[in-house]
């Protein structure tokens, strides 16, 4: 092979190569940061409620503590009285893993709904929140909220329910005929279950309505054992306008 060839030949593999490195490196330092932070802050290890911390909504001005540890203001942090006695969050907070979601929901209402009429402020709209706290005879309850004839919302809604109680029977065979696995036989069980859901409707049809649901569910064993898991899910609604 000629020099001239020699050279041309470097040229073009060397140019390859640094398409090829060009594309490779955002991949390459993205991994080695998320490395890094997951090295140095170790989130795996922290309360999965606990690393939502690392996320603001909107606007700052206002408080953004959506952890799972219980305030020393309540009256500031929920939108109305605790589902469970206060007594027994405040105490419970470090060890039950269901007073820990019960708090983080009641935060996060608070901070959604708070979050929303701001919208309604800047657009001069003196509508709010109207909230009711329900009870449920068989144990627990919710706290509903609903704003609605805003100047930016027609209509929307953030609602917590903190419940507890029996299980029948026949939910439990439903559970296990989906793959669930339990000891108990014929015997209902205690359960708890704590979840947020909201439901948005803006006025202007070019924004989508949306609607999710995050919640959290156990149930106690014969022998002691707690099944856990979560649900949810995201819906956006685009509006379709025909003229």
């Amino acid at each position: 092979m000629s020099y001239s060839r020699t050279v041309i030949f470097s040229a073009v593999s060397f140019n390859r190569l640094a398409k090829q490195l060009k594309t490779a490196l955002p991949y390459v330092f993205g991994t080695a940061s998320t490395l890094t932070y997951c090295y140095v802050h170790k989130p795996f290890q922290k309360h999965r409620a606990a690393m939502l911390d690392a996320f603001h909504l909107i606007p700052a001005s206002i408080d953004t503590d959506v952890s799972d540890k219980y305030p020393s203001k309540p009256l500031e942090s929920f939108m109305a009285e605790s589902i469970t006695n206060k007594d027994i969050l405040e105490k419970n907070a470090s060890n039950s893993y269901k007073v820990r979601m019960e708090i983080f929901i009641l935060k996060l209402q608070k901070q959604l709904c708070r979050s929303l009429e701001e919208f309604e402020e800047k657009q001069n709209s003196d509508v709010r929140f109207q909230i009711d706290r329900w009870t449920r005879e068989e144990g627990g309850g919710g706290i509903t909220c609903v704003m609605q004839d805003g100047n930016v919302f027609e209509k929307a809604g953030v609602n917590i329910s903190v419940v507890h109680g029996q299980l029948p029977v026949q939910a439990i065979e439903q559970m296990r005929a989906r793959g669930h696995q339990f000891a108990a036989r014929n015997t209902p069980l205690e359960f708890f279950a704590a979840g947020i859901s909201s439901v948005i409707h803006p006025r202007n049809p070019h924004v989508p309505t949306i609607h999710f649901n995050y919640r959290y569910f156990e149930l106690i064993d014969v022998d002691g054992k707690i099944h856990w898991w979560y649900g949810g899910y995201v819906l956006i609604f685009l509006k379709i306008c025909l003229s």
